[in-house]
């Protein structure tokens, strides 16, 4: 084959593949293209409605169910009553008007007196009870109720009833509240008989003592106040302080009144200062009684019973603590004050004693509880010893 051949040849086939890529381009290019898929879809639209739906009606129904709480929660923000308090002629606080601004007696919770129903057997009434309390800014705080008289302490007090002869015996644990463990401990392991004192402070003290309350426990809070070796000993921010201005005690005073609803009054903080003349003239010890509140005085020094001229004057309820049991708290010491605090019983019919919730003192306690000279004694709430003096 001749050059000449050769090459003809070779610009034929190249004018073939030529043409054959040209064709196939073209048809590539003559292909429909396909058309992007749309973005809205009919279906899922529906099926977002739907949820929307299902998610509103969801809402609804518990809406629905939650309406009565709902209702009390946005009473208790309003202020429910409105408490005129003046000094009379012996510079004593009174509450001379209350006049009630909400009522809702249609509230499924409450039975005819306007009380709340215990939430199960043997609890003490829910707390806190329409109509004894006013709504502040600076919280609930407690009131006598108009209409009747009746005061946070006698409502919110274990009933009691004395049956027999037998001698009666208050046995009463304070300063529960610092710790969780042992202060849910107590309230479940203790009869509803006993008294519990609780701090002021613990964030959680609205639940521990509606805990205690539904228990059967009747419930008391500390009252913080100057000690003989204050402020080496300090019993919180809220302690109430013989040479604090008026404004200061008051203001403390309302920090622990509204700490927590559903107890009957105070106790005083032990080894404190006050004596029956401090109390007479300090407007916020006033105040705690003029509130329908009572009033332990934990000191066992007679000469320190800072409330009972107080409390004799204007009859309020004051109650006195006969022993400390764990002064020692060897559990030796505890059980020689203890056998003291029942022969003073069996002598003059009843005693109040008080204990810390140290493990020996709990300890010493349950097995008395458990013994059989328990038996010779009526259980009572520390309440069935007020005095109106």
């Amino acid at each position: 084959m001749t050059d000449t051949a050769f090459k003809d040849q070779l610009d034929e086939e190249l004018q073939k593949r030529s043409y054959g890529a040209e064709s196939s381009q073209e048809k590539k290019e003559e292909r429909p293209r396909k058309s992007k898929p749309s973005l809205f879809s009919f279906a899922a639209f529906l099926k977002g409605i739907l949820l929307g739906i299902l998610v509103l009606a969801g809402l609804a129904a518990w809406s629905w169910f939650q309406a009565p709480q709902t209702i009390q929660e946005m009473v208790e923000r309003l202020p429910s009553k409105t408490a005129i308090v003046q000094k009379d002629d012996q510079n004593i606080y009174r509450i001379t008007e209350v006049q009630p601004v909400l009522q809702m007696s249609n509230l499924s919770n409450q039975i005819a007196e306007g009380e709340q129903k215990p939430t199960m057997p043997g609890a003490l009434v829910a707390a806190p009870i329409p109509g004894l309390y006013e709504s502040t800014a600076d919280g609930i705080l407690p009131l006598p109720r108009h209409e009747d008289g009746l005061t946070p302490f006698e409502a919110y007090k274990r009933p009691f009833t004395r049956a027999g002869e037998k001698p009666v015996l208050s046995i009463v644990i304070s300063g529960l509240g610092v710790s969780k463990r042992i202060t849910e401990s107590v309230i479940d392991n203790f009869p509803p008989e006993i008294s519990l004192v609780f701090s002021p402070y613990p964030r959680e003290l609205k639940l521990f003592t509606d805990l205690a309350r539904q228990k059967g426990h009747e419930v008391w809070l500390t009252l913080p106040m100057e000690t003989a070796d204050y402020p080496a000993y300090d019993p919180g921010p809220s302690t109430l302080l013989l040479n604090a201005s008026v404004e200061k005690n008051q203001s403390r005073l309302v920090d622990l009144l509204s700490s927590t609803a559903g107890y009957a009054g105070f106790v005083s903080q032990k080894g404190h200062v006050f004596t029956p003349e401090d109390a007479g003239v300090n407007p916020a010890i006033q105040q705690v009684f003029s509130r329908g509140l009572a009033v332990i005085d934990s000191n066992t020094n007679t000469r320190l019973h800072f409330a009972s001229k107080l409390a004799r004057m204007n009859d309020y309820p004051v109650i006195k603590n006969q022993m400390w049991l764990d002064v020692d708290p060897d559990p030796a010491s505890i059980r020689q004050r203890l056998s003291s605090s029942l022969e003073f019983a069996r002598a003059s019919g009843g005693s109040v004693v008080m204990v810390h919730p140290y493990p020996a003192s709990l300890k010493e306690i349950q097995k008395f509880l458990n013994s059989p000279a328990a038996q010779e004694f009526q259980l009572a709430p520390v309440s069935a010893f007020a005095r109106y003096e």
